[in-house]
């Protein structure tokens, strides 16, 4: 599957930014995603939208800190991503020890994203947690989210953690609180991005494990991995939105379609038909595809007559809907039931 993330986590950082009083739909548009996808349902954001949103929220990137430090620091950062993410961080709260949550992190982090990597090795003293971003490292602070969230994991079971925490970032401003978040200093402007635990914290039992709930919890895990699939194509998404436009019974016709579909996706008919340029597609044409697909199947499938399909694929008459067929099709909508009707 390509890799792609949740679309939760471009919601949270952009509802984040909106409490700090900013406007986010420019965002939006910098990061060619509209307000549809980010709002969808279980949706999911493919790599590089992901990284673009992460770039032009960087331009704020002290704000975000601030913002999610105060939370976190307050709250516990578990807590908040826990609103987004139950199973996930309900299941990485309930382990046996610290080693087995942190690899049930790295493998069902998938359920939040699949983009960079993290790569956990171990010799006799310590475990060594590295996080490898996939994309441009300028104005990314996935690496110290995570690093975060994993220690406030820990440290629910493990309340005198001890690590030490380098960061690619370079140190700015808001680094004496990321500090405090850690109880520690950390190292910022390196090579790479490690966080580096003992062994003998890691290996403690967890003194709240419940083991029939975590049979639970890890099965419910694995469903949730299993259900996800990569994000629609933008093509897909305009095609399924006109899908959902011909179904509803309040469509007045076909001129509405287009300004329906552009105002969900936050976008103007030329940005639109733009981002269909690469699939060699227009809004016109894909319009063309969704009302035969439907008039094939409602012909094909139901009773209803000619005259009331025409009015289900919005078209002005019976008349100029018959046209319409047989210049695609090359037969007339009644021969093509009489074909392939059941």
């Amino acid at each position: 599957m390509a890799q792609s993330v949740s679309n939760l986590v471009a919601r949270s950082l952009l509802a984040l930014l909106q409490e700090q009083g900013l406007e986010t739909s420019k965002i939006l548009s910098l990061s060619g995603i509209s307000r549809h996808e980010l709002d969808k349902k279980e949706g999911r954001l493919s790599a590089p939208q992901h990284l673009r949103v992460l770039q032009e929220i960087g331009v704020y990137q002290e704000l975000i800190l601030n913002g999610l430090l105060e939370q976190n620091i307050n709250n516990g950062i578990a807590s908040e991503v826990y609103h987004y993410f139950p199973e996930f961080i309900g299941a990485c709260l309930n382990q046996e020890n610290g080693t087995n949550l942190l690899q049930t992190y790295r493998h069902y982090r998938i359920v939040v994203g699949d983009c960079d990597h993290i790569i956990i090795s171990r010799n006799d003293s310590h475990t060594r947690v590295e996080y490898v971003v996939d994309g441009p490292r300028q104005r990314n602070f996935s690496a110290l989210g995570n690093f975060m969230l994993m220690f406030d994991c820990l440290r629910n079971s493990i309340p005198d953690l001890r690590g030490q925490i380098w960061l690619e970032a370079e140190r700015d401003a808001a680094d004496s609180a990321i500090d405090a978040f850690f109880r520690q200093s950390c190292h910022f402007g390196q090579h790479q991005n490690v966080l580096l635990l003992e062994n003998a914290q890691l290996d403690s039992p967890s003194g709240c494990f419940n083991r029939l709930l975590n049979r639970g919890q890890m099965a419910e895990l694995q469903r949730c991995c299993q259900q996800i699939a990569p994000p629609p194509s933008f093509c897909s998404l305009v095609s399924e939105l006109i899908d959902q436009a011909l179904a509803q019974a309040e469509t007045a016709g076909e001129t509405h379609i287009l300004p329906q579909i552009c105002a969900l996706l936050g976008m103007s008919r030329w940005t639109l038909n733009e981002r269909l340029r690469p699939f060699r597609t227009s809004f016109t044409e894909l319009l063309k595809q969704r009302r035969m697909a439907l008039a094939c199947r409602l012909l094909a499938e139901t009773n209803q007559s000619i005259l009331q399909i025409s009015e289900r694929v919005c078209f002005s008459s019976q008349a100029v809907f018959s046209r319409f067929f047989s210049s695609h099709l090359g037969m007339t909508p009644l021969a093509y039931r009489q074909r392939y009707s059941h």
